[in-house]
């Protein structure tokens, strides 16, 4: 008896132990936000959604825009407040219009910025969200609130369908303005894609959604399950979006190398084995989606459950023989493959003899610049923090956008800007792009393995 009560007495002081400990961590944590002007730990009246037209006035500024929540208090998915909201209690300063010096680092947090980030923000904000010189840090801001109101919002019935429609333009027009930043087009693509398989027409997929981009990869899975579900025959483009996006599968060096070359021979090829297409037969099991978002408010990953369109993966043979035959048209093109990767010109009478002889003339891509022979121009190689990166990234075949963001922020770069330079360098060298941008990254080893070879020794 005496035992069991020391063991009691034990576990209490533990638990009494442990309280002391993360209440501590709290309030030092809550000092060190309040020093920031920070509001992570949510306090005061219920935030609220402005619509497109509603006006919020914030900072001295009117926002007649709306499209935003502000309040006091919106928890997240990890029980604090979100980034997005804008909380009207917190200091402003700067809201003049002028240009901060520098940009600041992502992810944002409203409650988190300096005064004079909120004003900042604000001023973009109140001129109509289109200054193509801010930061795309803010535009980031903005926009985790469109994800958050169309994807638990809209799916907890909130959002008709006017502002369905409201948020779509919006996002759209997001892109146009921004959509150079490779990260915000990606994201925007892939909010666009599945907005539309949660809660669109599945019969058609409109023309603003972009399913090449390797970011709008997961809802592209509704695609694939409009035709189960129809038990209609898979067009040959939709059976090579299955292989290009999916992140286990992906296409060999020949075909990234010539890319048009190999879309025309696999459409060839699909319909002589496939007629007019493969059909999947409808299943029982419901669509699951999982969305990776730009917003940290959902620890990157939501979950959906699609009900009324059939997971089109629960058989794993139609897969295959699409991979299989991807990878047959594919050795088709190794011939063309290597004698382009040994300086070879595309337009060249030798690259086109080495081509399939039933296929209609296309010639490889020339998408290349300076240079041949057995490397490039020393000015065409990367500098050492980018070739640092790409002995990091030659080690595995897909990384996590976020380890992306984080080995280029060790190393002091920009995540968009470091890809498309290791791009360049690659298609220059080698005919073929080193990465497929997306989440997650897809890196091409057989590419990588022949960049090494051409660095200088």
């Amino acid at each position: 008896m005496e035992f069991i009560l020391v063991l009691f007495l034990l576990a209490l002081l533990c638990r009494v132990v442990r309280w002391f400990f993360h209440a501590r961590r709290a309030s030092l944590a809550q000092k060190v936000l309040d020093a920031q002007g920070g509001d992570r730990f949510p306090r005061g009246g219920a935030a609220r959604w402005y619509k497109k037209g509603d006006r919020l006035a914030a900072g001295g500024l009117e926002i007649p825009g709306g499209m935003v929540y502000a309040g006091g208090r919106l928890l997240d998915y990890t029980g604090f407040n979100d980034p997005s909201l804008i909380n009207p209690a917190l200091s402003v300063s700067g809201a003049d219009g002028k240009r901060e010096a520098g940009g600041p680092c992502m992810p944002l947090f409203y409650g988190r910025m300096t005064p004079a980030q909120r004003g900042r923000y604000l001023s973009w904000l109140a001129g109509g969200r289109n200054d193509p010189a801010i930061s795309i840090a803010y535009v980031f801001l903005f926009f985790y609130g469109l994800e958050r109101r169309l994807l638990v919002d809209g799916q907890r019935g909130h959002v008709s369908p006017s502002e369905r429609t409201d948020l779509i333009s919006e996002i759209r027009r997001l892109r146009t303005f921004y959509g150079n930043s490779r990260s915000f087009r990606g994201y925007a693509n892939n909010l666009l894609a599945m907005e539309w398989a949660l809660c669109g027409d599945k019969s058609s997929v409109p023309d603003y959604i972009d399913f090449t981009d390797r970011f709008s990869a997961e809802p592209f899975a509704a695609v694939l399950a409009g035709h189960a579900k129809r038990e209609a025959p898979i067009p040959a483009d939709d059976a090579l979006g299955w292989i290009v996006l999916h992140p286990e599968k992906g296409l060999r060096t020949p075909a990234r190398r010539c890319p048009e070359v190999f879309r025309e021979l696999f459409r060839k090829r699909y319909g002589e084995k496939f007629g007019a297409g493969l059909v999947i037969h409808s299943s029982r099991t419901s669509l699951k989606l999982e969305y990776r978002g730009a917003t940290p408010s959902f620890e990157n990953r939501l979950r959906f459950v699609v009900p009324d369109l059939p997971n089109p993966f629960v058989l794993s043979l139609p897969g295959n023989k699409i991979s299989a035959l991807a990878e047959e048209c594919a050795s088709e093109l190794d011939a063309c493959s290597r004698f382009l990767s040994e300086g070879g010109r595309p337009d060249s009478p030798e690259a086109l003899a080495l081509l399939p002889g039933d296929l209609p003339p296309v010639p490889p891509s020339s998408e290349r610049r300076s240079g041949g022979g057995d490397g490039v121009p020393y000015s065409d190689l990367p500098d050492e923090r980018h070739l640092r990166l790409f002995h990091e990234l030659r080690e595995r075949q897909t990384w996590e956008r976020q380890e992306l963001v984080s080995a280029c922020q060790e190393k002091g770069l920009i995540p968009d800007g470091a890809l498309e330079a290791l791009n360049s360098w690659s298609r220059a060298s080698v005919f073929a792009p080193l990465a497929d941008d997306g989440d997650p990254v897809f890196i091409d080893l057989a590419v990588a393995a022949e960049l090494l070879r051409k660095l200088p020794s």
